[in-house]
């Protein structure tokens, strides 16, 4: 394993202070327990994990803060780290299976794209779903979703998409998209269906795709971030300004 997690995770208090604790450079609070899980194997210091430990970390997400930390604090920082230590590491949220995920998500958008040059009223098609999804979502936040609730969303979620199917019969392939990745993380769902019902994971399927669409997105940015030089860590930051005074 190489990866470590303070949410849940523990260290001996020599090591932590042996590698010099958490980055404090980052320019704004993310991925501090990655960098250090990568310094703790460049230092040739064993991470594991124990399954049979149980941890819920308590917050509280709505869509919007859920997508918003997982690009700009989690999905680019980490993209910049890897590329900065030079690999992208076959291991959890960015394994083989996951990276397919990502692409087929992209496959998606690009599909949409096309059938939008030719028929653009199919760029609405996305709307009703993401409406759902954003009054679920307020409803869990706000009042606490109910079973019945869960049921009616999810009967909601299936008939926009027959009528959608309906209506264009080649957005068949988006939903062929969405089967897949639904495929591919179905140990997921099952933990999810286990956890809500067969309500929940139908509401949970869009919000993988949609996932996976923004992680994609998160890579491409970090990419060009680290292609134009665009520095990671404060120290940097202030150097290239010092520099850039220098210049003035």
């Amino acid at each position: 394993m190489d990866k470590f997690w303070s949410g849940c995770g523990a260290i001996r208090k020599s090591v932590f202070e042996e590698i010099g604790g958490f980055n404090e450079q980052f320019a704004r609070p993310s991925i501090e327990d990655i960098e250090l899980g990568m310094r703790l194997k460049e230092a040739r210091y064993p991470i594991g994990s124990l399954p049979h430990i149980q941890v819920q970390h308590t917050k509280r997400w709505t869509l919007r803060n859920l997508v918003n930390t997982d690009v700009f604090q989690r999905g680019i920082p980490w993209t910049r780290l890897m590329l900065r230590a030079g690999k992208v590491q076959n291991d959890l949220n960015v394994s083989r299976r996951q990276q397919i995920c990502v692409f087929i998500a992209g496959l998606i958008v690009v599909a949409l794209a096309v059938m939008t040059w030719f028929q653009p009223a199919i760029i609405l098609a996305p709307i009703p779903f993401i409406a759902l999804l954003q009054f679920t979502d307020r409803q869990a936040n706000h009042h606490g979703i109910r079973r019945y609730t869960r049921w009616v969303a999810a009967a909601t979620l299936l008939a926009l998409t027959a009528c959608c199917l309906v209506w264009q019969p080649l957005l068949a392939l988006v939903l062929l998209g969405v089967v897949a990745v639904g495929a591919i993380n179905h140990e997921s769902l099952t933990f999810l269906m286990n956890a809500g019902g067969i309500p929940f994971v139908i509401l949970c399927l869009p919000l993988h795709v949609i996932y996976y669409v923004y992680c994609g997105f998160s890579f491409a940015v970090g990419n060009l971030y680290h292609l134009f030089g665009i520095p990671f860590f404060k120290e940097t930051q202030v150097e290239q300004e010092g520099q850039l005074a220098e210049w003035a």
